[in-house]
């Protein structure tokens, strides 16, 4: 970052003008809030970078794609114009945002896939459904997460701006229908983070009790990798988590490798799952199928982990914000979506074919060996800490921003006094998702609530559903005044009248009722998603497969009494 750059940075932050205009754009016309995003996309493209993107498809479908209502809100007053009549805050803070967007499509693609990269569920979600079922459930939610995450970068280009920055999720939720879900929908993620940060440490305390033998209390293995995750997580910026990410990914192939060519005498670790033994005192002979008779519940609890392995929605916004040309997102999700899906089923498939019904989940845990069990889990404990440091990464900004910042009038991150609280931010996140780790130590289960409750609505409703507003905004604001910046807005209707409604969704009728009907099955789906994950969940937590607080570790064989 250049030296003015970050002067700009430090001024902007320091004024309270970035907090307090990201605090008011859930209240600004949607029509201002196009005509900026449109001024934004068009900096982007200026200087040298004209002539690359002209060669870029991508970009090229991200032209065609962006909201077409505005051509006839925003007049024929040039951009040059447009900025001459800002204010000098605005100008200010626009020189701010864009000296934060350094970002790279590379380097998001390595962020993507650490986020959503953890195929050690993946088999487990296969032993449930079937080596058939399995892989055509994997194949078919990939490619329903990566049309859900067109739709998120679609609605980034359109809504994004210096002058009002999309910085999470809950923002498009505040451009597109107000203040109040943008609240919920922030309180939504804040509390998925911090369990994905709290499901790492307990799949971290879980390898290294296997690590030590169960020699150590698991309550001490999880608790060592907190203070482990707090060091690491001091980072602020996406931009230093990349080559962490990079490593991570290589990391995350590694083990998968190792644990294959573990398995691959077909030897089982018997009771790691807490498979029960025959009347006789033998284990059952190990079975694969292509079909899996498992009951309904338990088939709706592998759906969500499956789900879970593309949850990687929620936090797009976040890479968006911080890249320098968030038209290249693209290229960073056909890229990841293509390698995490290829990678998910392979692993599935091979371990859950050597393996069976004894499958464990992560899938590593499973090894018989003890080297090479120790092997993948030392490499685990070190991808899932640059994972979980990831996460929580954006939910302390998230919640700074929001809560801290926004509400509480705290001084930005990237300020002196900022660094200095930006600390105990930290812990205390980490805390939190501690207390979670250690009160719900069932791995499948808690894998499967955070699911139910928040990753299936993230990467398979709320997409659709936003998208499907925003059109009907867009499409209802034809009939209205030309919007002039400057200018007020004028509406021919509201929407308590049913004309605003059917023109807005007439403008565009083929897509719109595909994202309605998707909306209302994965509404649907939802709700029987969470009743069967709360099942799962009781039952992990009475058949004493697992303990809170106790020193006993979830996957040692001979259990905990």
């Amino acid at each position: 970052m250049s030296s003015n750059a970050q002067v700009a940075t430090d001024q902007a932050t320091s004024s309270g003008l970035v907090s307090r205009f990201y605090a008011e754009s859930s209240d600004v016309p949607l029509e201002e809030i196009l005509h900026y995003a449109k001024l934004q996309r068009q900096r982007e493209r200026s200087g040298n970078d004209i002539e690359r993107d002209q060669q870029n498809p991508c970009s090229k479908i991200a032209d065609r794609l962006i909201c077409r209502p505005m051509q006839s809100h925003t007049g024929q007053t040039s951009a040059s114009t447009q900025e001459s009549a800002k204010s000098a805050d605005t100008s200010l803070r626009a020189t701010a945002d864009s000296a934060a967007r350094v970002a790279s499509w590379q380097s998001v693609l390595w962020l993507i896939c650490t986020d959503i990269i953890g195929p050690s569920s993946a088999p487990y979600s296969v032993s449930v459904l079937g080596s058939t079922g399995g892989a055509a459930a994997f194949v078919g939610f990939g490619i329903a997460s990566f049309y859900s995450g067109m739709l998120v970068w679609l609605l980034f280009l359109k809504l994004d701006s210096a002058e009002y920055p999309i910085r999470a999720f809950g923002d498009l939720f505040g451009r597109i229908l107000g203040r109040r879900a943008r609240s919920v929908s922030n309180i939504l993620q804040s509390l998925q983070l911090v369990a994905n940060v709290g499901i790492i440490l307990l799949s971290s305390g879980m390898a290294f009790s296997q690590i030590t033998k169960f020699r150590l209390c698991f309550v001490i293995c999880t608790l060592i990798w907190l203070f482990v995750g707090i060091s690491v997580a001091q980072i602020r910026t996406l931009r230093r988590f990349a080559w962490l990410a990079s490593a991570a990914i290589w990391l995350n192939v590694l083990a998968l490798l190792f644990t294959m060519i573990a398995m691959s005498d077909g030897e089982v670790n018997f009771g790691a799952n807490s498979t029960k033994m025959s009347s006789d005192g033998s284990w059952p002979h190990k079975t694969v199928l292509a079909i899996v008779p498992a009951p309904f519940q338990e088939k709706l609890s592998a759906l969500l982990n499956l789900i879970y392995a593309y949850g990687g929605c929620i936090v797009y916004c976040e890479f968006l914000s911080e890249m320098r040309k968030p038209m290249s997102f693209i290229k960073s999700l056909i890229l990841a979506q293509a390698f995490i899906a290829v990678v998910y089923v392979v692993f599935g498939e091979v371990v859950y074919a050597k393996q069976g019904q004894y499958v464990v989940n992560p899938a590593n845990m499973g090894i018989a060996n003890y080297a090479w069990q120790t092997v993948t889990n030392v490499i685990s404990l070190i991808s899932g800490v640059i994972a979980a440091c990831l996460y929580g990464n954006i939910g302390v900004k998230l919640i700074y921003h929001n809560i801290l910042e926004t509400m509480l009038a705290f001084p930005s991150p990237s300020t002196s006094r900022g660094k200095l609280l930006w600390a105990p931010a930290v812990v205390s996140y980490w805390l939190l998702a501690f207390v979670i780790a250690v009160s719900v130590p069932a791995f499948s289960a808690l894998t499967a609530v955070v699911a139910a409750f928040a990753i299936f609505q993230f990467s398979y409703l709320f997409p659709n559903l936003l998208y499907l507003a925003y059109n009907i905004n867009c499409g209802a604001m034809l009939a209205d005044d030309p919007w002039t910046p400057g200018g007020g807005v004028k509406r021919v209707d509201t929407f308590r009248n049913f004309s605003r409604w059917k023109r807005g969704f007439l403008q565009q009728p083929i897509i719109n009722t595909i994202n309605l009907i998707w909306i209302i099955l994965a509404a649907a789906t939802m709700f029987l998603s969470i009743y069967a994950s709360i099942i799962a969940l009781k039952d992990a937590l009475g058949n004493k497969a697992a303990s809170s607080w106790s020193c006993c570790s979830p996957v040692d064989p001979v259990g905990c009494s």
